[in-house]
């Protein structure tokens, strides 16, 4: 990709996630989606691109603790569009954090169940974020023939992805 994504950051307005819908970690502010969002769109290489990541883990959960808030949903408008669209090292950045996600994470304690706009009962957070990330699979899959640390960013995504969730602890 050239280096406008760099530069340039599209519009993020539709993409932020609604904070009265998505329960979120406490510590987030206002700007706490538009910081990780312009500094994953803008990343330039694999430091900076390793520090947007971390940012969006931190946004949505504890990237220490290896955890995520329901708003972890309201993320894949973003991510899609980054997948799509966005730089090298912005890809880098959403494949890395979509790995950890479903490769290591898992939801908070208390925070296991999201009622979403499609189901009237509360469904699995882990069961969503798996759903909406295997419906990114054909932005995920091209990357994965790429040399370099995109394409082992991809490649081990899509190894998390054909091995499956890990159970969710019981209640």
């Amino acid at each position: 990709m050239t280096s406008e994504h760099t530069q340039a950051a599209p519009s993020f307005a539709g993409m932020l996630p609604d904070p009265q819908r998505w329960p979120q970690p406490a510590s987030n502010t206002a700007g706490t989606f538009e910081t990780a969002y312009l500094r994953t769109w803008r990343a330039q290489n694999l430091v900076d691109a390793r520090a947007a990541a971390s940012l969006l883990l931190y946004a949505v959960g504890n990237n220490h603790s290896g955890s995520y808030f329901p708003v972890v949903l309201g993320i894949f408008p973003f991510l899609e569009r980054v997948l799509r669209d966005g730089g090298e090292w912005a890809r880098f950045a959403a494949l890395d954090s979509l790995t950890d996600l479903c490769g290591s994470f898992g939801p908070e304690p208390g925070f296991g169940t999201v009622i979403l706009e499609s189901a009237s009962e509360p469904v699995p957070v882990q069961a969503a974020l798996w759903s909406r990330t295997l419906q990114l699979r054909p932005l995920i899959a091209p990357p994965a023939a790429c040399k370099g640390e995109l394409g082992m960013a991809a490649a081990s995504l899509l190894d998390v992805l054909a091995v499956g969730p890990a159970e969710e602890p019981a209640a």
